[in-house]
């Protein structure tokens, strides 16, 4: 979900008038589809960003609170060898 909510901001930015404003939000149902996950599991993991305030979601909007945060969420996970 990080990934494809990063890769919705590099492909259309902010706004103009709100810097934390992606200037186009993917559907939940594209955000899906993107993700290679379920609507359900889209709108658990939105809620769950927002909680953690790396995200806003307001309506269709989604605001991107903490880039840093939401960077480091997407990448891959290394699993640890013994």
């Amino acid at each position: 979900m990080a990934r494809a909510l990063l890769e919705n901001y590099k492909v259309f930015g902010f706004e103009k008038a709100d810097s934390t404003k992606l200037s186009f939000t993917l559907s939940r149902k594209d955000l899906a589809s993107k993700a290679g996950t379920t609507y359900e599991t889209v709108v658990r993991v939105l809620a769950e960003l927002s909680k953690n305030n790396i995200i806003l979601a307001e309506g269709k909007s989604i605001h991107i609170l903490n880039m840093d945060e939401l960077m480091a969420l997407s990448l891959p996970k290394h699993k640890k060898t013994k």
